[in-house]
């Protein structure tokens, strides 16, 4: 994003939102080679000498370009003397000069370099815009591949567009022109949603055969049992946001075939029993977690499980005291 940024300050057409790609400085840019946009490791570059020589270099003027463009990544890993060093420049920088700080740690910034800059904070990509995007380069690339795969990979990136697409990448050195949802589950070791729909369904059934089987086969598949629990714990958090309605699903990234799967699976299930359920497995989580034994673990946690007694609705209860 700074590059983009550098092209937009920079481009033969600019400033503009539309780099045209096909300047002196956009090449430039795209290659890594441009001699007026310098891009500097924060973390190995983080000494007060080294910042002195960079404000020393500042006022030379931009050689083939509109301003000379600093791009520090990892600019919370800066000491404390370094930002020093920088403030005076940030305070009255040459009129020809920018500074791009890339971080992820931006509360690590000292206040008075922050009032001095504008931040632009980056959101989380839904999942749907992650599955179109990731469809778009796999159009580009002829490379066919399902929505079952893309939400699965969509899933697993968290609404970062970096991750989904080297995890997509990733996929696609092991596979041919076509990727199925085994390939993504295999080389990627993600739990299929599959497993989660099918044993959602067999604890709300109360089938420890099922349960027990599904738990079998996951362990046989080589998936990791610590893994599959968080996401079944995820999984009963989204059911319970299903089971509310329209305005709770809204914050459920997922797609609309996996939402209207999970509207079928508690049509006839009390909320409260979704919650006494999402409510035990996270309590039981810890014990997952620290205990080498976690099929055992998992096993018994779903026994114990299914051995309580559904929540009943708070006005059934009071039916029932009124008839006794």
């Amino acid at each position: 994003m700074a590059r983009i940024l550098a092209k937009a300050l920079n481009c033969s057409r600019g400033p503009t939102v539309s780099p045209c790609q096909v300047c002196q400085s956009c090449l430039e840019i795209t290659s890594g080679s441009a001699t007026d946009v310098y891009e500097i490791d924060g973390a190995s570059s983080n000494r007060v000498n080294q910042v002195r020589e960079l404000r020393d270099d500042l006022k030379y003027l931009p050689i083939n370009s509109r301003y000379k463009i600093y791009i520090i990544d990892e600019a919370h890993m800066l000491t404390p003397e370094a930002f020093n060093a920088l403030l005076k420049i940030i305070e009255e920088p040459p009129s020809h000069v920018i500074f791009i700080f890339a971080t992820t740690e931006w509360r690590d910034l000292p206040a008075t370099i922050l009032s001095r800059c504008q931040r632009h904070d980056f959101r989380r990509i839904n999942a749907v815009g992650l599955m179109a995007h990731m469809k778009y380069v796999c159009n580009k690339e002829q490379i066919g591949i399902d929505k079952q795969s893309l939400s699965l990979i969509a899933r697993e990136a968290e609404g970062s567009i970096r991750d989904a697409l080297g995890l997509l990448e990733h996929v696609l050195s092991f596979s041919q022109s076509q990727v199925s949802l085994a390939d993504v589950s295999e080389f990627l070791g993600l739990i299929d949603t599959r497993f989660l729909f099918d044993m959602s369904a067999a604890i709300l059934a109360r089938d420890v055969h099922t349960a027990l089987e599904l738990i079998h086969e996951i362990w046989r598949a080589g998936f990791e049992i610590q893994r599959f629990y968080s996401d079944l714990l995820v999984y009963f958090h989204q059911l319970v946001l299903v089971k509310l309605g329209t305005e709770p699903i809204r914050k459920i990234d997922l797609s609309k075939l996996e939402i209207e799967q999970m509207k079928l699976l508690v049509g006839e299930i009390d909320v409260l029993h979704l919650i006494q359920i999402a409510d035990f497995l996270l309590q039981a989580e810890f014990s997952i977690k620290s205990t080498p034994q976690t099929k055992f673990n998992l096993e018994m946690i779903v026994i114990k499980l299914l051995k309580i007694a559904p929540a009943m609705p708070l006005e059934f209860l009071i039916e029932k005291l009124k008839r006794s």
